[in-house]
C-alpha cells in the first residue's frame, strides 16, 4: 500500500476515533475507554464500559457528533436491550470525499479501498443472552456477551450492524458491563 493512502486512511479514521476517545472521557458513567490504531493491519479500535443505558446513550451522541442531540440510541428494560437509532455514518463520510474536488482525493477508489471493511460491535452483560434478532449475532457458550460482525458496505450486511434485540433469560433487570465498538479491516 502507497503510504500515502494510509495517512489519508489514518486522518479519515483514527483521527476520529482519537476524537471521540478524549469527548468520552467527560461523560459521566463512562470508563475504561481504550483507543488503538496499527498502521500495518489498518486496525482502528475504540471501546469503553459504561455503568447505565443513559451513559451510554450521552456517549453515543459523543461519537456521533453529526447526529443532533437527545437522540435515544439504546433501550434497556429487565428483559431486552435494544439498539434503536442507527444510521450509516461511514457512507456519510464516504460520499463526501467522493464529492470532494480534490483530486488526489478522487484518484482515490474509496469503494476499493474500504470493499473488505469489516465492522466488529461486542456487546457483555450480566446476565445470560437468551436470543438475538441479528443474523449476524455470534453468541459464545457462556451466553453473556454478543459480538456482531459484518462487512460495513454490503448492502445485506449494512442494516443487521445497527440493529439488534437482545433477550435475556432473567426476569431481573439487565446490568450492561460494557460496550465495544471495533472496526477492522
Amino acid at each position: 500500500m502507497i503510504p500515502e493512502y494510509i495517512e489519508f486512511v489514518r486522518l479519515f479514521i483514527d483521527d476520529e476515533y482519537a476524537e471521540a476517545a478524549k469527548r468520552l472521557a467527560s461523560v459521566p458513567g463512562i470508563s475504561r475507554i481504550v483507543h488503538k490504531y496499527d498502521p500495518r493491519t489498518l486496525h482502528f479500535a475504540l471501546s469503553f464500559n459504561f455503568s447505565s443505558i443513559r451513559a451510554l446513550n450521552k456517549a453515543m451522541g459523543q461519537i456521533i457528533k453529526t447526529d443532533p442531540p437527545g437522540i435515544t440510541y439504546f433501550q434497556l428494560n429487565e428483559r431486552k436491550f435494544v439498539r434503536n437509532y442507527t444510521t450509516n455514518k461511514m457512507g456519510q463520510l464516504l460520499d463526501v470525499y467522493k464529492k470532494n474536488d480534490d483530486s488526489w482525493t478522487k484518484s482515490f477508489d474509496l469503494s476499493f479501498f474500504f470493499r473488505n471493511m469489516r465492522y466488529i460491535i461486542q456487546y457483555s452483560f450480566g446476565y445470560k443472552i437468551k436470543k438475538a434478532s441479528n443474523s449476524l449475532a455470534i453468541i459464545p457458550q457462556n451466553r453473556k456477551r454478543i459480538t456482531i460482525i459484518g462487512n460495513m458496505f454490503d448492502a445485506q450486511d449494512k442494516d443487521k450492524l445497527t440493529t439488534s434485540q437482545i433477550l435475556f433469560r432473567t426476569s431481573a433487570p439487565a446490568k450492561p458491563k460494557s460496550n465495544s465498538l471495533v472496526p477492522t479491516k
